[in-house]
């Protein structure tokens, strides 16, 4: 670890307590990961101190006022020594830097601070003066415009340093040392003036350098020289034994870079404009061909095109050499609908640049903010890795692939709805299944603050700036909910196909006792949701990771059935389709317009309290939405334990449904697509037969051993009903699988009726409103094989979901 440590000043030298410095990183390595983000708050005396790993930083600064400022840029390399701030925010940003800009000021600042480890009390004013003399340089090196007054400025630090060396002899005469390491530091400022000098008047090449040393007419220490290589750039000369040598440094030349310029102005001002076929927001630049585009550049670092009129314009600032401070706030919506991801504000706090989600580049003119450009990196390929299997997940045929760039993915998928979602349940006697993270690298959510022992993936509307490894509790009637166990299982499938261990972020935004229309736009809910995936996008950007939506988990319903006046099942299908149209429309203002469908999984809830007939049903529209959209029903909920509670689920029933979703999630997002086991068909296929044939891809069975589902009281049924439209009458006598994928109903059917109602796990046998495989509307059919929990080493299987049918 490196230790940072100094002072916090302002621009006039005071020190500044209270500032919260924080220095994230750029990357996302091993040991990055530990050390992704450091702070500390500035002593009484502006102090400060912390240590980080080597990696590139981004360093800001918040002020007790609240204001937030992005100071920079700090690369720390293996072998660093200890230092300050200011020791490594003299870099430019890696990624914006000219290599030999940045190799250049990297060498200053070496330079620099070798020199004050060396220093004496009685040098300090001198090497004042050389730090003056060398920012002269600088700026004339980055500035070419400016070159000779930096010269001057150069030469002037170059007197001072003198005067001041012999100021320190005199207050040091006994200390012979004092008075060399003084008239080291005027060399040192004589050496960077002749440098300054040089830069705006560089040899045109190296035997004109020659002859001027042999002529006698070049004396200086160190010169410069035109580069012959197609960079222009100029190269660091000196004298030995009469020969000129270069010493491996090199610059822009401030000749050089205006020629180019010129020449490069001409140029442009000669490319057709709109009239001539070229729409006016192309930039003129070169097209390589690997199809990567390099736009054209003004003497600024700014790219430049020619607009319909033949006028210069302007775009992506986001190149210049020089970094700039700019404010990072919540995404900014300009009047015409861009999202902002950086803004650049004056003074006053009016926005002078701007630069957006779909690639928009605004600059301030007397009419308001005005849109010059959209440059967009060309597509490329994306590598994928990838395996095909005719049986994943003991349920189907797919092929499972999952993106294998470099740059990796953190697939976010939120649990959204209403208590169930939460984990919510009143049972006091639960038992936490998923006490251990079985991916704490790759399994995510946003940092709890709920307390040690209480953290748990809900989260509030509040923007939160940290993610930590996934983990769920017991806390009260705060149950396990079903993030850590999808996560584990999803993660766990992708990599058994294909050697990927991918990234997931789980968070829960729920409320409970809501309807939808207290769960959708402007509730506390939806607040929620939103702001999680806009501080998901935030977060896993900074932390270097693509942030791809995989979907969104509902788990809701309950309320509808018994609080939303007129439900019916089409109705609560046409909330389910509502909400694809809205969760889809924020995921790509918030990630951009490209960002793929999101899927949206949903369960069927578990209770029902009216009667077999009734016309709320919830359950029937939730299964009738699968397919519609982006809309995937997931299964039924009534197999999993609801003990001690009417309608929720303890936390092995949320494991268990971590599973259920997983299974879906793994088909429909990394594979081929996914369909639950449900009803397709369903015929009379004989005078008294009726034969329902289910979507599966492996047997159904019906299960009568009472392990998980209770067969007591559902009759020869098993879980179905029937009934005639004339109200003939008519019964179920058998119910039995046939075939792989059917089941047969035997009836008694005296009148021969054939117009009749179907009805699956409608029918509760309790004496209350309890859900569950107990006394619940359940049944008893489900898939032969299933998945192997990977907390508990049960089986979980694919249950056939609650439905009505009307056959005539």
């Amino acid at each position: 670890m490196i230790k940072i440590s100094g002072v916090y000043r302002d621009p006039a030298g005071v020190a500044m307590p209270g500032a919260l410095i924080a220095v994230k990183s750029k990357n996302n390595t091993l040991e990055t990961f530990k050390c992704l983000c450091v702070e500390t708050v500035t002593g009484r005396g502006g102090e400060y101190e912390f240590s980080v790993v080597p990696d590139d930083y981004e360093v800001f600064i918040t002020y007790d006022n609240g204001i937030r400022q992005r100071l920079g840029f700090m690369r720390i390399e293996d072998g660093a020594a200890d230092g300050s701030l200011n020791d490594y925010l003299i870099y430019a940003d890696p990624e914006l830097a000219r290599p030999p800009v940045y190799s250049d000021i990297k060498r200053m600042s070496e330079r620099a601070r070798n020199a004050e480890i060396v220093s004496s009390e009685s040098a300090r004013a001198s090497a004042g003066y050389r730090d003056a003399a060398m920012d002269a340089r600088d700026v004339a090196v980055a500035e070419s415009k400016t070159a000779k007054a930096s010269a001057q400025s150069a030469i002037a630090s170059e007197k001072g340093a003198t005067e001041s060396a012999a100021s320190a002899a005199n207050s040091a005469k006994e200390s012979k040392a004092a008075e060399g390491m003084s008239k080291k530091y005027s060399d040192d400022a004589r050496d960077y003036s002749e440098i300054t000098q040089s830069v705006s008047d560089a040899y045109p090449d190296e035997i004109a350098a020659q002859k001027a040393v042999d002529d006698g007419k070049e004396t200086r220490k160190y010169f410069w020289v035109h580069s012959q290589s197609t960079n222009e750039l100029a190269l660091e000369y000196t004298v030995s034994n009469g020969r000129i040598v270069p010493t491996g440094r090199w610059s822009m030349a401030g000749g050089a870079v205006t020629d180019a310029l010129n020449e490069m102005k001409t140029r442009v001002s000669t490319v057709p404009n709109a009239p001539a076929g070229i729409a006016d927001n192309i930039a003129a630049g070169v097209e390589f061909a690997d199809g990567h585009f390099a736009p054209l550049m003004l003497d600024d670092g700014r790219h430049a095109f020619i607009d319909s009129n033949g006028m210069l314009r302007v775009v992506a600032a986001d190149s210049d050499v020089v970094v700039r401070p700019y404010i990072e706030a919540q995404p900014y919506t300009l009047p015409d609908g861009a999202v902002c991801t950086k803004i650049i504000v004056d003074p006053y706090e009016n926005i002078t640049e701007a630069w957006t989600e779909d690639g928009g580049y605004y600059f301030a003119t007397p009419d308001g903010l005005k849109r010059v450009g959209d440059l967009k990196p060309a597509a490329q390929q994306i590598k994928q890795a990838t395996a095909v299997s005719d049986l994943v997940m003991n349920y189907g045929a797919t092929r499972i692939s999952v993106s294998d760039d470099l740059r990796p993915v953190m697939y976010i998928l939120p649990t959204f709805g209403q208590s169930l979602a939460e984990g919510w349940s009143t049972y006091d006697d639960d038992v936490l299944i998923a006490t251990t993270q079985l991916y704490p690298e790759n399994a995510w959510m946003f940092k709890s603050d709920r307390g040690a022992g209480k953290e748990n993936p809900n989260r509030g509307p509040n923007p939160i700036d940290e993610i930590v490894s996934l983990k769920d509790t017991v806390n009260g009637n705060w149950k396990e909910t079903s993030c850590s166990s999808s996560a584990s299982h999803i993660i766990s499938e992708v990599e058994k196909m294909t050697g990927k261990r991918i990234h997931i972020l789980r968070y829960v935004a729920a409320q409970g006792s809501m309807a939808y229309r207290n769960l959708t736009k402007g509730t506390y809910a939806w607040s929620v949701l939103i702001q999680g995936l806009i501080d998901a996008k935030r977060i896993c950007e900074r932390m270097g990771f693509k942030p791809i939506v995989l979907g969104i988990d509902v788990k809701a319903g309950e309320s509808d059935i018994d609080k939303t006046g007129g439900i019916f099942a089409d109705l609560y299908t046409r909330f389910l389709k509502n909400f694809d149209r809205n969760i889809n429309s924020e995921v790509k203002r918030i990630f951009g317009g490209d960002h793929p469908a999101v899927s949206i999984f949903v369960e069927q809830c578990s209770w029902w309290p009216f009667t077999e007939w009734d016309i709320k049903n919830v359950r029937q529209g939730q299964l009738s939405a699968d397919g519609h959209g982006n809309i995937r029903f997931t299964g039924p909920g009534y197999q999993y334990p609801h003990v001690g509670d009417i309608i929720h689920i303890n936390s092995k029933g949320q494991n268990q449904r971590g599973v259920s979703l997983a299974r879906a999630v793994v088909f429909e997002c990394f594979g081929t697509g996914f369909i639950p086991v449900k009803p397709m068909e369903v015929y009379w296929s004989g005078a008294n037969t009726i034969d329902i044939i289910c979507s599966s891809s492996v047997e159904i069975i019906k299960d009568t051993s009472d392990v998980i589902v209770s067969s007591i009281a559902l009759g020869p049924g098993a879980g179905f009903g029937i009934r005639a439209r004339d109200s003939s009458p008519i019964s179920i006598t058998s119910a039995t699988p046939f075939g792989k994928i059917g089941i047969r109903l035997n009836v008694d059917n005296p009148t021969n009726t054939r117009n009749v109602q179907i009805s699956y796990a409608q029918r509760r046998t309790g004496s209350d409103n309890q859900s569950g495989p107990i006394y619940g509307a359940r049944g008893l059919f489900r898939t032969k094989d299933g998945i192997t929990n990977l907390y508990t080493g049960e089986i979980e299987y694919q249950w056939l979901p609650a439905f009505i049918w009307e056959l005539n």
